[in-house]
């Protein structure tokens, strides 16, 4: 029991409610709407630009949820937006240790490896995307790009098409890939 649960519980005892079973109930629907105010006070704040107060807001959720994978990625994000690559990284990477199937924690953290530079990181985070779910264009279409500005431009063809043939109307997928084949020299191909 954390220490404001704690104080919940003792302020409720000291207002007549001695059925410990209901207080602690009551208690634990306090904690979890203060937990999803915390959080949704976080999200607004990314929402309106104010990454400095969404850290705090995802500060204080994380304190009170410190098991759970999307406040760390959720934090993360705040701080990939900042531009504070390295602390979104290491938050991305908590929410992965937290949770290893989190498709959405290793694709933000390719996102932050690729703006440092880190491509080949990028394209191994994508590729762990593209294993737990073999149908993300999105993943296939960053990679694309990873690959892209690595230099390799045949690697980022075949994950651009793959993006393409997942999702038909992807169009930032074909425009990738249009210019990966003017990066080669392969005119011919260029849309």
């Amino acid at each position: 029991m954390n220490d404001y649960m704690r104080t919940m519980l003792d302020t409720m005892q000291m207002m007549g409610a001695w059925n410990l079973g209901r207080a602690a109930n009551s208690i634990q629907r306090l904690a979890n709407n203060q937990i999803l105010e915390y959080s949704n006070r976080g999200v607004a704040h990314v929402n309106n630009g104010d990454y400095d107060q969404a850290i705090v807001s995802f500060n204080q959720y994380i304190q009170l949820n410190p098991g759970d994978a999307d406040g760390y990625n959720n934090r993360g994000l705040a701080y990939y937006y900042k531009g504070d690559y390295d602390w979104a990284i290491a938050d991305y990477s908590q929410a992965i240790q937290l949770n290893r199937k989190n498709v959405v924690a290793y694709s933000n953290r390719g996102l932050a490896y690729g703006d440092k530079g880190d491509y080949d990181r990028a394209i191994a985070d994508y590729n762990k995307v593209i294993r737990l779910d073999r149908n993300n264009a999105l993943a296939y279409s960053n990679c694309g790009i990873a690959y892209s500005n690595k230099g390799d431009y045949d690697q980022a063809i075949e994950c651009f098409t793959q993006a393409v043939r997942l999702n038909p109307n992807y169009a930032d997928a074909y425009y990738g890939r249009g210019l990966a084949y003017k990066q080669k020299g392969d005119y011919d191909r260029v849309p």
